[in-house]
Order: structure tokens, then sequence, then C-alpha cells
């Protein structure tokens, strides 16, 4: 089984061995990994046939030192398909530690909340306290429960949208945030607000 991954393996090797030195330091780990598979015609088949492994080389040919933001703006113009094979690559490079781990239920949010800012630029400045100082905090807080971080960021999501949507709405009434709730008012029902909505 050696021989097969022998074969197959100086295709990766010198996609990888072609980058600039330091580079191709942030695959040594992956690539030794490969090497050592318990399973070689596994990992031949995923560098001859997978996508993912097509799609990374692809990126490395670019030279460019691949990192989150390299992915997240792939991922951006990518669609759906893209998107889903970003995100698996992603976990194999942070699985091999050619990428950093990152708070993925944040960088995401984050994402969204720059994406609907950049469409409604006047609504950024009350947006983004509401994502970090509530939003964020309660889709946390609910990171143990089973409905997975998909769902959270769902969630994140809709309530984004709604936050917007509910503000150029007023905006459009002639109406302030200030002017919509007496404070009095906003505290009671912020009161009324169940602490673990999801």
């Amino acid at each position: 089984m050696g021989t097969s991954l022998s074969k197959g393996w100086p295709i990766s090797r010198s996609i990888i061995s072609a980058l600039p030195g330091p580079l191709a330091g942030q695959y040594t780990r992956m690539r030794t990994a490969l090497a050592e598979c318990d399973q070689p015609r596994t990992a031949l088949n995923w560098i001859r046939n997978s996508l993912s492994a097509r799609f990374l080389a692809d990126l490395l040919a670019t030279g460019r030192p691949l990192d989150h933001d390299h992915l997240d703006a792939v991922a951006q113009g990518g669609g759906r398909g893209g998107a889903q094979r970003v995100d698996y690559l992603r976990g194999v490079l942070v699985a091999y530690l050619a990428l950093p781990e990152r708070d993925e239920l944040a960088a995401r949010i984050e994402h969204h909340l720059n994406r609907v800012a950049k469409r409604s630029p006047d609504h950024a400045l009350l947006l983004r306290p509401y994502v970090r100082w509530s939003l964020l905090p309660r889709a946390r807080r609910a990171a143990p429960r089973p409905a997975g971080s998909k769902h959270r960021i769902r969630w994140a999501y809709t309530r984004i949208n709604q936050a917007a949507a509910s503000l150029t709405s007023m905006k459009n009434q002639g109406l302030t945030p200030a002017g919509r709730c007496h404070p009095a008012r906003g505290r009671r029902l912020a009161r009324r607000q169940p602490e673990h909505p999801l």
C-alpha cells in the first residue's frame, strides 16, 4: 500500500515544495501526516480525486500565504458550493495545524455584520454595538446546546437582518431609535426578554 501513496505523493509534494520557504513550512505537518497515513490509499485518493485537494492546489499556486481572511474572501465569491468547500478545507487545514484555530462563531457573525453594514452604512453605528454587547454573548451562552453552531449562526444572521430592517423602516417613517421608545419602557421590555432565546 505504501507504494500506492508514493506514486501519487509527488503531486502534492511538488506543489508544496514549489512554494517560497516560509509558505512551504506552513504545510510541513500536513504533508508529513498524509505521507505517514495509516491508510495510504485513502490519502492518495484524497490527493488525486478530492475537489478540496484540487482547490488547495489552486490556492497554493497563487503563492499567497493562506490564512482565514484569504479563505473567507474565496468563500464569498464561490457561491454556496464554494463556501462549503472552503469550510471543509478550513477544517482540514486547522486539523493539520496549517492554519490556527479561530472562534468560528464570532468570525461568521462579524463577517455577516460587515456585509449588512456595507449595504446599510448609516445603521452600522447602532448595529455594531448591538452585535458585540448583546447578540454575540447570547449566541456564545447557547454554545453547550445540542443544536450546534450552524443554528446559532443562522439565529444571529436573522437577528442582524431584522435589526437592520427595523432601523430602515424607522428611518423611512422619519423616526429615530431614541424617539421610538421611552428609556423606562425600553428597560422594562429588556427585563422581559428571555435570557436564552435560542
